[in-house]
């Protein structure tokens, strides 16, 4: 019996059901059980509960807190990463004693909700009946037939799009895309479902950008899409094979061979733009200010770790502390960029304090949009930042990066970046252990990442390793990051000079 039958089973056999989380995971069991009948009289947490977002109501509770009655008898769902648990689970016994039951829903399982929730919300969407003009079902038709002329069917795949980090699964489709373009089939990517903001569904971090996505024999399907998928499919359903696996594991499980060891895939423009959008683009970015070239750059402020990080599985907060930098210090990397003629242009989607520095557009705060993050990625030189899920757009332009604070040294840990030696630069953040008043080696922080499990979503188990060493992590300075940059824009205009030297540490670094 698989999993998903058992948990049925088990929150079916209990009158007071309770369910324990309250981060990614818990975002998707909740509604997923609640679809099913199957509502947690109660939310219970390790610390203290944040304003619920996502349970109707429900109470949440710390779970010390939790009003437990005598002789009642309690089954709690874990809605966890499966790196806590054990922990989790030590708690429950301290509070409930024997009292409970517990269900433990490993990462897996929680994939396989996810693609039984999205399973029935792409059915739902493809047999809702629309109004369509006789223009519109000429125009239809005329499509699904040029379709089927080239194609002997279309192949249905979820694709996780619900941040602007998984842009990165669209690169990875577009290469099993090319490996397969022999099976005859059209590719239509449907990305996954949002349990509990439908409205999302079908438009991800940037809806721009998801529109645009699709190469030959290749799309995702969007809103503006959506009605013809409608009507190709009710016109011929016997055309569509459905994959209906939800393979965001599988895909993490890949960067470590492919993305990293396959740098032949880390090339070309998975996006292009019309005459009228480049126009756009043009006089939209000289009423910012931005004049000829120009770099772009991020990082994680106080206010995108206050409304997003808080929300992941990372309960300890250990994402936020070892991956958040301070704004404050890329000021002075950002006036040295004016000595290359380079303007400086930040980016991002939820920032804090404005900034008003010299050589420097502040976009993010002036005139954000969502075409025209795409436009200033597809035009920068290059792009500065602390790794994070915007330098997908970047990719997508395969722009080279200039990475500061780098946390991560493989594809094992809560990010993955898709790197060459030959177009990026990037220096690492560096790990105090104060119990011997050094820092740890290269070869000690990859073994700290080999202990990662590359199938958890977001896993941060290295950081777990490092806070129970007593590591503290240490940022880069601004002058560290100032001398990336330099390097950066040095090689770019062609006046950077290795020596033998440098060539000879980096030989051994990699």
């Amino acid at each position: 019996m698989i999993q998903i039958e058992k948990l049925k089973e088990f929150c079916a056999a209990h009158e007071h059901l309770l369910m324990y989380g309250a981060g990614q995971f818990a975002w998707t069991v909740f509604p997923f059980l609640g679809t099913r009948g199957m509502v947690p009289e109660a939310v219970i947490v390790s610390g203290q509960p944040a304003t619920p977002t996502f349970s109707a109501g429900v109470p949440e509770y710390r779970v010390a807190d939790f009003p437990k009655k005598p002789g009642e008898r309690y089954g709690i769902v874990l809605a966890l990463q499966e790196i806590f648990h054990a922990d989790v689970q030590a708690r429950i016994r301290e509070k409930f004693g024997e009292a409970a039951d517990v269900f433990v829903l490993r990462d897996r399982d929680v994939e396989h909700a996810i693609a039984l929730y999205s399973t029935e919300r792409m059915f739902e969407r493809l047999e809702t009946k629309d109004d369509v003009s006789m223009e519109e079902a000429a125009a239809f038709e005329a499509r699904m037939q040029e379709i089927l002329r080239h194609h002997i069917g279309v192949r249905v795949q979820f694709i996780d799009m619900r941040s602007i980090g998984c842009l990165l699964a669209w690169v990875y489709w577009c290469e099993q895309r090319r490996k397969q373009e022999g099976d005859g089939l059209y590719w239509l990517l449907w990305p996954v479902a949002q349990p509990l903001r439908k409205e999302l569904e079908l438009k991800g971090a940037n809806a721009y950008i998801l529109e645009k996505l699709s190469m030959p024999g290749m799309e995702v399907v969007t809103e503006q899409r959506l009605k013809f998928w409608r009507y190709f499919y009710q016109k011929d359903t016997a055309s569509f094979l459905f994959d209906t696996n939800y393979a965001l594991a599988d895909w993490i499980k890949q960067m470590d061979t492919y993305f990293w060891r396959r740098n032949e895939a880390i090339g070309g423009t998975y996006l292009s733009f019309t005459e009228e959008e480049e126009q756009r683009g043009r006089e939209q970015a000289e009423r910012l200010g931005i004049y000829g070239t120009f770099a772009c750059f991020s990082t994680r402020d106080n206010l995108y770790v206050s409304k997003v990080m808080k929300y992941q599985t990372d309960v300890a907060g250990r994402s936020i502390r070892y991956r958040a930098y301070p704004l404050g210090h890329l000021r002075p990397a950002m006036k040295s960029l004016e000595a290359h003629g380079l303007q400086a242009v930040r980016m991002g989607a939820m920032v804090g304090e404005r900034i008003n520095w010299e050589n420097t557009i502040d976009y993010a705060h002036d005139g954000r949009s969502e075409f025209m993050d795409a436009w200033l990625f597809g035009h920068c030189r290059f792009f500065a930042c602390d790794p994070s899920g915007i330098q997908s757009i970047s990719w997508l332009f395969s722009k080279p990066n200039a990475m500061f604070n780098v946390t991560i040294q493989t594809t094992r840990g809560d990010y993955g970046a898709m790197t060459t030696p030959e177009r990026d630069l990037g220096i690492f953040k560096k790990y105090w252990l104060p119990s011997e008043h050094r820092h740890l080696t290269l070869r000690e922080m990859i073994r700290a990442e080999q202990r990662e499990d590359v199938h958890t979503f977001a896993s941060v188990s290295a950081y777990t390793t490092y806070d129970r060493m007593g590591v503290v992590p240490v940022d880069n300075t601004p002058e560290e990051v100032t001398e990336l940059v330099t390097e950066m824009a040095r090689r770019l205009d062609g006046t950077m000079v290795y020596t033998e030297e440098d060539e000879q540490l980096q030989a051994r670094y990699r």
